[in-house]
């Protein structure tokens, strides 16, 4: 694919520039076009938050700290670093530029001895790849720039660490030097900046540098722009290996419903062939044996559960980690037999900044009791959630081991495809397995997903003060959204038995 790319887009390079280009030229190219024409896709308000408490933190370990104004001109905050670093002065998120390459660290500290330090605050678990490559393009810069980087360190979240009562921040971050760490990705930087300079310059060598171009379809972030020929068809819907997805494509296939099943049946896993005839005869498709021995294990009472959880960065309830997800929102739909028209419900919702944990423990152990079944979609992550508040509240493990066997995942007829429709669209989550199966759906509700109420709580709660109590609406539009999860989970199983009779 051919993507003209204007000079002016490629005035200055700069790490998000190279780390782009290093996953997908393509990709580089389109997200280039992508954020000069104003329609980047933002992170979420509070992540950006959070990232920038983390980072506050982090800088406060080195007392005072120059911070740089915001300038309306790189090259006049390049200046004002320069008269910084020459009067020994440790900056907050300098701005350095060699030719046509520009590098901000978070932090440029000055040591004892008149050497710089190059200190990169990671805030994200999964930055791990790029960490090389963007110390290796600051050491670059900062060569070119005759600058003295003795050392430098990466500050990350240590994933280990546990609150006790008060915030220590000296083991809430842990440092990692990569002084020595960052030569295997100098010749890919240099290759890399070389790249990007060739696009701009509308330069074609044949024997540069080849860089990869992302042939993984499903997973391309700009299928319509990479990959035209899909057009309204549903290819990328087909579940397991992508492989196969590349063959069909190179193949002019681009709908479910149009693949030979008969031509590719060494290729095709049986889950594949299955999605593909319910596309083919737009009809349901199930296992009645298997269904019947998942319900089997079903016993009564059945308690549909389903938790909503935050999990910040930096924790502020006591004995949790960073990014340890943390119950603030339960509901239980009970089902005491099959002669009962409807299950009862029960929920709780901590309305206020204490710890959730205490109470929703409590009042679990007085509903779910030794007997029964405990269903939950994909139980792994309920389980986790009464483990870890367990640990911390051990007046509760009896109760845990009571009804510790008794957690059964709603989510495997699913993911085995004993039951599948063309109308979950490759999809076995539980919002898209739902109106499939029943007709019913979430799209009546405020909060339509999980990773949403995360962030809408989290928000909630650190907007608390004794000056200011926010708005409850939103309490009960996340306990609207629990609720619809945990019926959800019955209309399901009632389906199941409808389906097995």
């Amino acid at each position: 694919m051919n993507i003209s790319i204007p000079p002016n887009y490629l005035k200055y390079i700069t790490k998000s520039k190279i780390l782009n280009f290093n996953k997908c030229e393509n990709y580089f190219k389109l997200n280039l076009i992508q954020s000069q024409d104003g329609n980047k896709r933002k992170s979420p308000i509070l992540y950006n938050l959070e990232n920038d408490r983390v980072k506050e933190l982090a800088r406060s370990l080195y007392g005072k700290l120059e911070i740089l104004p915001k300038f309306n001109d790189v090259l006049e905050a390049f200046r004002e670093t320069q008269i910084k670093i020459d009067a020994k002065i440790s900056i907050s998120h300098p701005v350095l530029i060699s030719k046509d390459l520009i590098a901000s660290p978070d932090l440029l500290i000055v040591l004892e001895d008149g050497s710089l330090e190059i200190v990169e605050i990671v805030t994200s678990v999964n930055a791990k790849k790029d960490i090389e490559v963007f110390l290796s393009f600051y050491l670059l810069v900062s060569k070119e720039l005759d600058l003295p980087v003795k050392k430098l360190t990466v500050i990350k979240i240590n994933s280990n660490y546990i609150l006790e009562e008060s915030f220590d921040i000296q083991n809430f971050f842990k440092f990692v030097d990569y002084t020595n760490k960052v030569e295997n990705s100098t010749a890919l930087v240099q290759n890399t900046i070389e790249s990007i300079r060739k696009i701009r310059d509308g330069v074609q060598d044949e024997n540069s540098i080849i860089h990869n171009i992302c042939s993984n379809i499903k997973g391309c972030s700009f299928q319509s722009a990479c990959f035209p020929d899909i057009k309204d068809g549903d290819l990328t819907t087909l579940r397991e290996s992508s492989n196969i997805i590349n063959q069909l494509y190179d193949a002019n296939i681009f709908k479910l419903s149009d693949i030979p099943i008969e031509n590719y049946s060494e290729d095709l896993t049986k889950k594949q062939i299955i999605q593909i005839q319910s596309n083919k005869e737009e009809l349901e498709k199930y296992n009645i044996n298997n269904l019947q021995s998942f319900l089997d294990r079903i016993k009564f009472p059945v308690y549909y559960l389903d938790f909503e959880t935050i999990n910040p960065q930096i924790p502020f309830y006591n004995k949790t980690k960073a990014f340890q997800h943390v119950p603030f929102l339960y509901s239980l739909h009970i089902w005491k037999d099959i002669e009962s028209e409807e299950p009862e419900h029960h929920d709780f919702i901590q309305s206020n900044p204490n710890d959730p944990r205490p109470s929703i423990l409590k009042s679990l152990s007085e509903l779910i009791q030794g007997e029964g079944t405990i269903l939950c979609f994909n139980d792994f992550f309920e389980k986790r959630c009464i483990q870890e508040s367990v640990h911390f509240l051990p007046e509760y493990s009896d109760w845990l081991e009571s009804i510790r066997g008794n957690f059964l995942d709603a989510a495997i007829p699913f993911k085995s495809l004993d039951y599948y429709s063309f109308k979950q669209k490759g999809s076995a989550s539980l919002k898209d397995i739902l109106p499939a199966l029943t007709g019913a759906s979430h799209e009546h509700l405020d909060i339509q997903n999980g990773h949403s109420a995360n962030l809408i709580y989290l928000k909630w709660i650190q907007s608390f003060s004794a000056n200011n109590i926010p708005n409850g609406k939103v309490l009960e539009q996340l306990r609207e959204y629990c609720k619809m999860d945990t019926w959800a989970l019955y209309l399901i199983h009632k389906k199941l038995l409808e389906i097995c009779k």
